[in-house]
């Protein structure tokens, strides 16, 4: 009976399994409670293995070639960490987002029509006109521009409803493209700041433009929060396409190109890379197979995706941390099914599983 080496989140186990299972292919085993694991191995010998009969596959198809999961194990051995942890930290957490044989929920808000607003704070205010505007939307993308406190304040008093559903693209509608940005005061006399705080505005003032959930990941919530409440940086809403439309530039620090790097499939763009750029899109698109462009950063990112998207169309796909979760299982399915050519990516879309991957 061929035994295979199954990952799990937290653990690795091997199993004998009454059949020939495709390697790199994600499966229920249903033991005590249904446990979700990717096919990683077969083994030719091995002193235990927990016999099970009951489970199902979840792809008709490999998700991940052998030669990728043997990337990984490499990894796993080179930076001594367990599988369990590498392999979950390194796919889209969208394909791991399975439950016992039922559809995930998700939360969306609603305006309560039938009742006459009360009086509101103008944070309250700001958040009930805003899902006016742009709702009904999924609670977690609500959650993007207001706290959990602001919304148990609008459920409390029954101005918004709670509602549950199993297909979140529905809801996704403008909201999704809105993001909190900050931007620099320019009316502040930086000379009487505190050396960190002066350290973040000038910082922002670098950039020009940050997005305010990467500032509170590299500076800390409680002093940028603090930056916006002194109304030292300001914050905006703004729309991804908007945001995007007028910049056309983005220079990196020159660096050589390393001399490893001669799989004539891979191209690294170091440097002022958007004037070779379209060369390597052109022959992307001649090219049978599919192709994944991975960008530095996020900004980069979206505007190579704005700049392109009306040339390209159907044939470019974007996997981004920006959009929304629905967005990104589309578009994990469609580059499975081999539906998108051309992806764009930050690094943390590099296992993305693709039909046929010829150009990275």
């Amino acid at each position: 009976m061929p035994i295979y080496k199954i990952v799990f989140k937290g653990k690795t186990k091997h199993f004998e399994i009454p059949e020939d299972l495709p390697i790199g292919s994600r499966i229920i085993l249903k033991l005590k409670d249904y446990k979700f694991g990717i096919i990683f191995k077969k083994e030719k010998k091995i002193s235990k293995a927990d016999k099970v009969e009951n489970y199902y596959l979840l792809d008709e198809k490999p998700l991940y070639k052998e030669n990728e999961l043997k990337v990984i194990d490499t990894l796993s051995k080179i930076y001594q960490l367990p599988l369990s942890k590498l392999v979950y930290d390194l796919i889209p957490k969208e394909l791991t987002l399975v439950t016992q044989n039922k559809k995930r929920k998700f939360e969306y808000l609603v305006i309560n029509e039938n009742i006459d607003i009360p009086n509101l704070t103008s944070k309250q205010k700001e958040a009930f006109l805003f899902l006016k505007k742009y709702g009904p939307c999924l609670k977690d993308e609500f959650l993007k521009h207001f706290s959990n406190y602001i919304l148990s304040k609008l459920l409390k008093s029954n101005l918004v409803i709670k509602k549950t559903t199993n297909e979140p693209n529905v809801f996704l509608k403008r909201v999704k493209n809105l993001r909190k940005y900050l931007i620099v005061n320019k009316d502040i006399n930086i000379s009487a700041l505190k050396e960190r705080e002066r350290e973040i505005y000038l910082f922002v003032k670098s950039k020009e433009i940050v997005l305010k959930k990467e500032l509170q990941e590299k500076y800390g919530s409680y002093i940028v929060n603090k930056l916006v409440k002194n109304k030292i940086l300001l914050e905006i809403d703004i729309e991804e396409n908007k945001l995007y439309k007028g910049l056309n530039s983005f220079p990196l620090k020159s660096e050589k190109l390393p001399e490893d790097v001669k799989d004539k499939s891979t191209k690294v763009l170091i440097g002022n890379y958007l004037k070779v750029f379209e060369t390597f899109l052109v022959e992307a698109l001649k090219s049978e197979g599919q192709s994944l462009f991975i960008f530095p950063d996020l900004i980069s990112l979206h505007f190579n995706f704005e700049k392109y998207k009306n040339i390209l169309k159907d044939k470019l796909g974007i996997y981004s941390r920006l959009l929304s979760l629905g967005e990104r299982q589309n578009l994990v399915e469609e580059s499975y099914k081999g539906n998108i050519k051309i992806i764009f990516t930050t690094p943390s879309g590099c296992f993305i599983p693709f039909e046929n991957l010829n150009n990275i």
